[in-house]
């Protein structure tokens, strides 16, 4: 019996240096007070691979935007692409388009669109229009990347990978 009580008071020491009643296992780091509060501005790493394979990221500052402002401004790159129905009668005449047109004017607007969200970025280069230009032109696919990534980020809550 002398055993059983020795036991009891073992485990209870053990626990009571080993549990601290005061202290909480997790601490809470933010705590969100209203709907309304957001962060008005975020990193927004955004990974690129270049054509030998090599991967670099670039660290855009980037502004929080509601999903229906970015929804909005993402119509806005579409509003200038005419449908055509296949079955109309209607038909205008075309002028050819030069290729090398459409993708600066791609460039161009992916550029704009960037614009509207990012801030700034890690580069020592300038953050302008024409950087984000001449970035796509150099490591083409770079603005679809950040317009993917700032996608995830604002529809789906997702930084980074």
């Amino acid at each position: 019996m002398e055993a059983a009580a020795c036991a009891r008071a073992f485990t209870t020491l053990r626990k009571t240096i080993m549990i601290k009643p005061d202290k909480k296992k997790t601490v809470q780091v933010t705590s969100l007070k209203s709907i309304g509060v957001g962060a008005p501005e975020f990193h927004l790493p955004v990974s690129i691979k270049k054509l030998n394979g090599d991967e670099v990221t670039i660290g855009f500052t980037a502004k929080a935007l509601r999903k229906t402002e970015w929804a909005a401004m993402r119509d806005e790159l579409f509003k200038d692409v005419k449908v055509q129905d296949v079955d109309s009668d209607e038909s205008e005449p075309v002028k050819n388009p030069s290729f090398s047109d459409a993708v600066q004017g791609g460039m161009s607007k992916s550029a704009d669109l960037v614009m509207k969200f990012a801030i700034g970025w890690d580069l020592e280069d300038q953050f302008t229009n024409l950087s984000l230009v001449e970035m796509e032109d150099k490591l083409g696919g770079s603005l679809a990347k950040t317009l993917e990534a700032y996608d995830a980020a604002i529809f789906h809550g997702r930084l980074g990978n």
